[in-house]
């Protein structure tokens, strides 16, 4: 990750990047494989703000839970977040709950 991040070149496109908000889950692509792995090319829901836009096509992301804190093994600095979201299928707050889940 540390290579993506610094816009570096990776070796193979093996992980796709794509713009979540363009599909529902079940067109994402990868076929049929139950673990999908993409670097989400994020946008904002509003231009001045820092939310992100987590709408689908026919539903959206909702997170669940708390965060976790991902921790370097070198130095026990914090280097990131993970979130776990949901997808709701309709518009919010009374879309319904499907059985997709994302690990951001």
């Amino acid at each position: 990750l540390r290579t993506k991040v610094f816009s570096c070149p990776l070796p193979a496109s093996i992980i796709s990047d794509i713009n979540l908000s363009n599909f529902d889950p079940w067109d994402l692509p990868g076929g049929c494989e139950e673990e999908r792995y993409f670097f989400n090319l994020r946008e904002a829901k509003y231009t001045k703000g820092s939310r992100s836009n987590r709408a689908a096509r026919s539903g959206y992301w909702k997170a669940t839970g708390k965060d976790k804190q991902i921790t370097s093994s070198r130095s026990s600095q914090v280097v990131g977040m993970k979130k776990v979201l949901a997808f709701y299928q309709g518009k919010p707050p009374t879309g319904a709950k499907t059985d997709w889940i994302m690990h951001e």
